[in-house]
């Protein structure tokens, strides 16, 4: 399957303590820019390291959006917890 670059990214998003809602933070991380396409079952990975400006954020919600075209897209997102005693293993 080929890989979409202008729609395959990582955007981050933040919860402050208090707060109702998500916010996104303005830079998308765009990944898998060296691969041309995805066999099934192929495992592929990408290192990247985000910065997060320090503030008084709860929570931070990564979502990875790839796509194979504008119309054939998929999500997968995870929460982690920036409480003291949070467990995020």
């Amino acid at each position: 399957m080929g890989i979409s670059h202008e729609h395959t990214y990582i955007l981050v998003e933040v919860r402050e303590f208090g707060a109702t809602d998500w916010v996104e933070l303005p830079d998308l991380y765009f990944v898998f820019q060296a691969q041309q396409a995805l066999e099934s079952g192929e495992t592929a990975g990408e290192p990247i390291l985000i910065e997060i400006p320090f503030r008084d954020y709860l929570a931070i919600r990564l979502t990875l959006g790839f796509a194979a075209s504008r119309d054939n897209q998929w999500w997968a997102r995870t929460l982690v917890s920036l409480g003291e005693e949070a467990d995020n293993g």
